[in-house]
């Protein structure tokens, strides 16, 4: 082999060994260039998934979609997903559809290289969830038209219910009737909402930074923003009632809440306040706390009110003690019937005004009890000399008359008291023991001062008992009548009997007319009773006109039963159904039972009297008349009360009075009964001063009616 040949094949192999290098080399840069690729494309698919995006290439010149990354998030295969922008339009909500592809056929003429739009797509399951689609064009053809684009598919379906929830807040909060102010850690303003503007009357440009404590008002001290303030260091929180002020400096009255809140990135502190106007309710409130404590006419604690304040001072258990004076206006209802309830409600004001400018000052509750009945409690005050002078200075303090509307009224109390503990340890036991010493002294003739003690409490069981008895008196045909003539002292004969009611209990014994008519009086039987009596003596002085003809009989009737409408009719019965005449009949009423009300016994009496009955007033002398009343009333004889009598002969006085009384009886045409004569040297007298007719022990005692037949039998 030549050198020449030798050389060529060694150059050969050069260039072959360099060639087979070279693709060595080459063959490995690209197996090299094909891992990174790989790698990169692992890479991708690791960032695509961990970021919950994926991937689209968009061929649009071929309109063909290629996807990667989550290609799950909708739940469709890769299969089943979209490979064209029609196939895709499916899948998006019909309210998105326009708006999405408007941009997309911008993008695809070349109007805008840019796309970016949040709409939503239906996924496998049939849910909407919501995408943020972000894409651009990536390649043009020469011309400049684009072939094709790429971006990312984000699911965006929580983001947007936060938003659409927050929106909702923001919503709500507006709408909110409460005003809602967001605060920084200083409390500086930083956010409200309209229900703010228009209670405070700003917009909330010109209260952004503004302190909160600029609305506080200054009706609270320092002492109690400080309260507040520690309140909200400490417990991150506060509720209560506070005044502000609007812009106006017109105060209101606010429920307001504050509570601390913590921004999301734990840097930062806020405070939510929350308040109302609560002013008009507040307003409405304490007027109904007024009227459930307080009487609307005289301004003064009610009954409610009085019994709270009487159980804090039981509760309070002060040795001192404490005092009820119970203090009623006598004979109220007379007024109020006179002169109308008008009239009487002011009445009320002024005695409460009175009574409530002699309250001793300091720990003193004046209430309105009840209709005219007014009651205090004095604390600390239980001694009797002490509570006796109050009492009394109120009583000296109504003796002038009270003008109500040109009417000048006299009015006088009744005033009962209790102390604590002497007289009760309980609030009931307090009440009805100073009730019942008032009760004693209206009983007592009114106008005066009871304290309330064991004999009163003695006088209450006897009552009670009595009354009891009495409610069974009627059915166990335990009254009785008995009878007392009256003998006329020109004829000197017996002339008529007055019928007097009597009553023996097996349990109790006799008992006193003056105390079971009064209890008579008191629960009501009184009219039963008077009924009875009126049909028993009508009956038996019957029986006596067949041997005694012309013998009248007298009968009292009692203030409640006078009052009865219906009075003249039963009387007007009972005469027809014995037969009695009329005029044989007398009714004996006492000038209290005129004078309560003189126009309405007039009245009465006018008809009794044309029908026949005669009209006498008992115990003449013993009450207030008035004389301009006196001659008008229809009666036909004024009886003397024994008071005046008894001291005939050696009291000057009775005798002036008791002439007098005769001479104005004369003078009134009036016949004149002189009561309870006991001796001859008073029916000396009496004859001697005109008076017409007696009774009493000097002719004889009250007598059964056979002992009285017996009497009359002897006497006429």
């Amino acid at each position: 082999m030549s050198n020449l040949e030798s050389i060529s094949l060694v150059t050969l192999l050069l260039l072959v060994t360099t060639l087979l290098t070279l693709a060595i080399i080459k063959g490995r840069s690209f197996y090299l260039s094909i891992q990174s690729l790989k790698y990169t494309k692992e890479q991708l698919q690791f960032a695509l998934l961990g970021s919950g995006d994926s991937l689209w290439d968009w061929d649009i010149e071929h309109n063909i979609i290629k996807r990667q990354g989550n290609l799950n998030q909708l739940g469709y295969s890769e299969n089943e997903l979209p490979v064209s922008s029609e196939q895709f339009e499916k899948l998006v909500h019909p309210d998105d559809v326009e708006r999405i592809f408007t941009q997309l056929n911008a993008a695809k003429v070349g109007i805008q290289d840019h796309f970016e739009a949040e709409y939503r797509v239906l996924t496998k399951d049939g849910r909407w969830c919501w995408v943020l689609d972000k894409g651009r064009i990536v390649g043009r053809d020469q011309e400049g038209n684009p072939t094709r684009a790429a971006g990312t598919l984000t699911d965006i379906t929580a983001r947007k219910q936060t938003e659409q929830e927050l929106r909702l807040a923001a919503e709500v909060i507006q709408s909110m009737n409460e005003v809602v102010v967001l605060t920084d850690a200083d409390f500086n303003i930083t956010l409200i909402n309209h229900a703010f503007s228009k209670l405070m009357g700003q917009q909330e440009h010109e209260v952004l930074n503004q302190p909160l404590a600029k609305y506080f008002s200054d009706r609270h001290d320092h002492s109690f923003y400080k309260s507040i303030h520690q309140s909200i260091k400490q417990n991150h929180y506060w509720q209560g009632e506070i005044w502000q002020k609007r812009i106006n400096q017109k105060e209101i009255l606010t429920r307001l809440e504050i509570k601390k809140i913590q921004h999301f990135k734990q840097s930062k502190e806020f405070y939510v306040v929350i308040f109302s106007d609560i002013t008009a309710k507040k307003r409405a409130e304490d007027k109904l706390i007024y009227l459930a404590n307080y009487d609307t006419l005289t301004g003064l604690p009610n009954r409610a009110l009085f019994h709270q304040r009487l159980a804090e001072a039981l509760h309070e258990n002060n040795p001192k003690g404490f005092s009820l004076v119970c203090f009623d206006v006598d004979h109220f209802k007379h007024i109020n019937d006179s002169l109308g309830s008008g009239i009487g409600d002011i009445l009320l004001q002024q005695v409460a005004l009175q009574l409530r400018q002699q309250a001793p000052h300091g720990n003193t509750t004046l209430a309105r009890f009840s209709g005219d009945e007014f009651i205090f409690l004095i604390k600390n005050a239980t001694e009797k000399a002490s509570i006796q002078q109050f009492a009394s200075q109120l009583l000296s303090n109504f003796e002038k008359p009270l003008m109500v509307e040109q009417h000048e009224i006299s009015i006088s109390p009744s005033i009962g008291i209790s102390r604590f503990p002497s007289d009760g340890k309980d609030s009931i036991t307090l009440l009805k023991n100073a009730q019942t010493a008032l009760h004693f002294a209206k009983a007592r003739g009114r106008n005066g001062i009871q304290f309330y003690d064991h004999d009163i409490q003695t006088q209450n069981l006897r009552k009670l008992l009595v009354g009891n008895q009495l409610r069974k008196a009627l059915e166990k045909n335990e009254l009785q009548l008995v009878y007392q003539p009256k003998l006329d002292l020109q004829t000197n004969s017996i002339v008529g009997v007055e019928a007097l009611l009597r009553w023996h209990n097996a349990n109790i014994g006799a008992i006193e007319p003056d105390e079971f008519i009064q209890i008579a009086e008191e629960t009501g039987l009184v009219n039963e009773i008077g009924n009875w009596v009126l049909h028993e003596a009508i009956k038996q002085i019957q029986i006596w006109q067949y041997r005694f003809p012309g013998l009248t009989i007298s009968v009292n009737i009692s203030t409640r039963q006078f009052q009865q409408s219906g009075l003249y009719k039963s009387i007007a019965n009972l005469l027809a159904n014995s037969g009695l005449k009329p005029e044989l009949l007398e009714l004996e009423i006492t000038e209290t039972m005129l004078m309560e009300d003189p126009d309405s016994a007039i009245a009465t009496l006018s008809l009794l009297q044309k029908m026949g009955v005669k009209i006498a007033v008992d115990d003449f002398g013993t009450g207030y008349s008035s004389l301009s009343y006196l001659k008008r009333l229809p009666i036909n004889t004024l009886k003397i009360d024994k008071t005046f009598i008894q001291d005939l002969g050696l009291e000057s006085d009775d005798e002036a009075i008791t002439r007098a009384i005769i001479s104005l009886a004369k003078n009134l045409n009036l016949k004149v009964v002189a009561e309870g004569v006991e001796t001859s040297q008073q029916e000396k007298f009496l004859k001697e001063s005109n008076c017409d007719q007696i009774q009493g022990y000097y002719i004889t005692q009250a007598l059964s009616a056979d002992e009285c037949s017996q009497f009359l039998t002897h006497h006429i």
